[in-house]
Order: structure tokens, then sequence, then C-alpha cells
């Protein structure tokens, strides 16, 4: 899914997610893999303010200086589905997986 003003029915604003899969053997290549993973839940999220980070253990809203409280004992609500995105990409060839996430907005004057 892609945040894109220019194709017709794209959404225009979103949450932007970034994941990187990490693994100490080499990982096949990409379509190949993602068969593998059987389905992976992620769909179109409205903009949320504030940057976020994520392994499979929780989400974490990263705070001013770029700090993040992993110690955080609890989802606290209003958190992006993060967690399960990253559980699900977790196992088989993979060893690690962390995600990023940050709002996008319309161009201005773009609804």
């Amino acid at each position: 899914m892609f945040l894109d003003h220019k194709v017709a029915g794209a959404p225009k604003s979103g949450l932007q997610a970034f994941v990187v899969v990490a693994s100490r053997q080499q990982l096949p290549p990409y379509a190949e893999w993602r068969k593998g993973r059987g389905g992976v839940a992620w769909r179109a999220l409205p903009a949320r303010r504030g940057v976020w980070e994520a392994d499979e253990k929780g989400s974490y809203s990263v705070g001013a200086g770029l700090t993040v409280d992993r110690n955080e004992q609890r989802e606290a609500p209003g958190r992006p589905p993060l967690k399960a995105l990253c559980r699900a990409l977790l196992g088989g060839e993979a060893d690690a997986v962390e995600a990023v996430a940050f709002g996008v907005l319309a161009k201005e004057g773009k609804r």
C-alpha cells in the first residue's frame, strides 16, 4: 500500500511504516520469503501524531531527542498495531524485526 497523491483512489494521508527484517543466514528472494510468511495483517491506517518504534514485544512512542522507552509494561491506547506486524514477520529465517512508523499528512490544500 502506498500513500500516493497521483494515483486515483490512493490514500492521501496515513501511517507510513518501514520494517527491517534481519537474519544470521541469507534470506531467500523477497517473493519467495513472502510466500512463506502467510497472511500479514496490515491495512491502511489514519495518520497519527508522533513517531513509533516497534519490535515483537511492543510498540513504543519515540520521545523528544529520539528516545524510546522500551520499559513500558503495557500497550497504551492509540498505539498502531506494529507489534502484531513484527510478530507476523518474525520466525523462520528471520531472527529480528524492527519497525518505525510516522504519520504522513496530505499536502496543504489537498484532501
